[in-house]
């Protein structure tokens, strides 16, 4: 399918998830065909005493960007395997980054890192060793938006969607132009019609309009998560939402695996799914959760007190105190997420089409 001068890429699926294993396996004929060359699963060790490949030792700059994360969520209190001091952390680091690796030169030829994150210690592990291989590396996602005709994934360069760095982010406001405001509509009539939603194995459709009419609803998140990792939401944002949250009276919607905050504020049940909330409510308050895109398809009001890849502030979101903002880059925004960044899962033009070219 795809060639680099006669040259056949590798692609590795550096994995931990037992999911993504299963979706490899079923898909792993049609990246190898994107490529040219050959697909392989590379198993991410996540367990402390599992035995590993020696190699390289990263620098301690490395080090630390590897386990950032890690030392975040202890720093937080927030609990998660495997269990291990700050400086088991970082021996870990330093034992994965050997390992991966050696895995990868191992392989002969030209390779492709796929990572399905970008922020754990093992996955930030295998992305430094590709990198200082030069080794191009790319993320792959579960998708925002779900296809009528199509499954889908997001395939980002560098970083997770969550993680988009600044640059990253330039190019996306540059690039969401490009969407198609008329198809974008199309989208979001069957999307309100289908009640199709990012967790909605999770939820059920209740209707909530005589809670939620006439307020803002504050949707939450799950803590330790990385979506909600210092970077994209500091503890300005934290307060800034609680306080409006409490000023506004509005009413708390935690999330699907997320906890009940004891604020004192009205919350409903944490398995209503939005479709029963966004066409009642009078806005949106989040910190950096999907819903505030979401909420874009019911034309609602979005304030949005972090900073993930979506936030722009009268475009796509709101300033604080405001209700503007562009219908029609709402609309070109939704079909470049759904029809541009995200891939189908089984089109391998597509997917070489990504994977060999630049984020432009």
């Amino acid at each position: 399918m795809r060639e680099r001068g006669s040259v056949g890429v590798n692609v590795w699926l550096v994995s931990c998830d037992k999911r993504w294993d299963t979706w490899w396996q079923k898909h792993q004929s049609t990246w190898a065909e994107a490529s040219g060359g050959t697909a392989h699963t590379v198993q991410a060790v996540e367990e402390p005493e599992a035995a590993l490949l020696p190699g390289p030792q990263p620098t301690e700059d490395q080090v630390e960007w590897i386990v950032e994360f890690q030392l975040w969520r202890i720093a937080i209190r927030t609990r998660f395997q495997p269990t291990l001091s700050p400086s088991e952390w970082r021996d870990f680091a330093r034992t994965r980054y050997a390992h991966y690796r050696s895995t990868f030169e191992r392989f002969a030829g030209p390779g492709v890192a796929v990572f399905t994150g970008s922020v754990r210690a093992h996955q930030r592990a295998g992305i430094a060793a590709a990198r200082d291989l030069g080794l191009p590396v790319w993320v792959v996602e579960k998708p925002i938006f779900p296809r009528p005709d199509c499954t889908s994934l997001l395939l980002t360069p560098e970083t997770a969607s969550y993680e988009v760095t600044p640059l990253g982010r330039r190019v996306l406001e540059e690039q969401w132009g490009r969407g198609d405001a008329q198809r974008g509509k199309t989208y979001r009539s069957w999307w309100v019609r289908e009640r199709r939603t990012k967790h909605e194995d999770r939820v059920t459709y209740l209707d909530a309009r005589e809670i939620v009419s006439g307020r803002l609803v504050w949707f939450g998140q799950v803590e330790g998560d990385a979506a909600m990792w210092k970077p994209f939401v500091n503890r300005q944002a934290r307060k800034a939402i609680v306080r409006e949250a409490l000023r506004h009276d509005a009413i708390h919607k935690p999330h699907p695996f997320g906890p009940v905050l004891p604020l004192g504020m009205r919350c409903l049940p944490r398995e209503v799914s939005i479709h029963g909330i966004l066409p009642y409510c009078d806005g949106v308050l989040c910190l950096s959760s999907a819903v505030g895109m979401e909420a874009f398809l019911y034309d609602q009001p979005v304030w949005c007190f972090g900073q993930p890849f979506y936030r722009s502030d009268g475009v796509l979101t709101c300033h604080t105190g405001d209700t503007s903002f562009a219908h029609e880059e709402r609309l070109r925004f939704v079909d470049w997420v759904v029809h541009v960044w995200q891939v189908p899962t089984g089109d391998p033009a597509r997917i070489a089409e990504r994977i060999g070219a630049e984020w432009d």
